[in-house]
């Protein structure tokens, strides 16, 4: 087992201990960002550099867990906080030269031994101004295989539906849609 998956490991009997309320209706369960907390240092310290670069604002990498209908933790999201800066206290003057040159990592889903399953294309909980809202539909064994995705109110463009990702069991992971974007009327 490498560092990161006993890490997941722990983070998940954590979890499964506080075991929050769900954002469920029938077998639609959105991942809320009430849920996530701060990924460890050790978690951090596994990843690549473009994520370590930012941790040294604590508390903006996190890990935020799925939990099926039943309450069980399906998977973890590994997010960056964007919308903490304000509440962290980090002033955009400060942020803005030391955002690194290459592209900021996406979220990763990883199931509970630490396998990638996939990534998600937009930050979650979402950047300032709007919300990121991500749904997990079509269960088979208390598994999600479709992920759908909604940008609301979002600065120009309004509220608009991505294109969901599907699972891919043959390949272990979801499958990226093309970028295509459906607008809500």
């Amino acid at each position: 087992m490498t560092p990161f998956q006993s890490l997941l490991a722990c983070t998940v009997l954590a979890v499964v201990l506080s075991a929050p309320a769900l954002a469920a209706q029938g077998d639609r369960v959105r991942l809320r960002g009430e849920d996530c907390h701060d990924a460890s240092g050790e978690l951090i310290t596994s990843l690549e550099e473009n994520w370590r670069y930012w941790h040294q604002w604590p508390h903006f990498i996190q890990i935020c867990p799925l939990y099926n209908p039943n309450g069980q933790v399906v998977f973890y999201l590994l997010t960056l906080r964007f919308d903490k800066f304000d509440e962290l206290g980090v002033p955009e003057s400060v942020l803005t030269p030391k955002l690194p040159t290459e592209r900021v990592p996406s979220p990763r889903l990883f199931d509970v031994r630490g396998l990638v399953l996939g990534q998600l294309p937009k930050n979650f909980p979402g950047d300032i101004p709007g919300e990121f809202h991500v749904t997990f539909t079509d269960w088979h064994d208390q598994f999600p295989w479709r992920i759908e995705m909604r940008i609301i109110n979002w600065a120009v463009s309004g509220t608009r539906d991505l294109e969901p990702m599907t699972w891919n069991p043959a390949k272990y992971r979801y499958e990226e849609p093309c970028r295509r974007v459906q607008k809500v009327p």
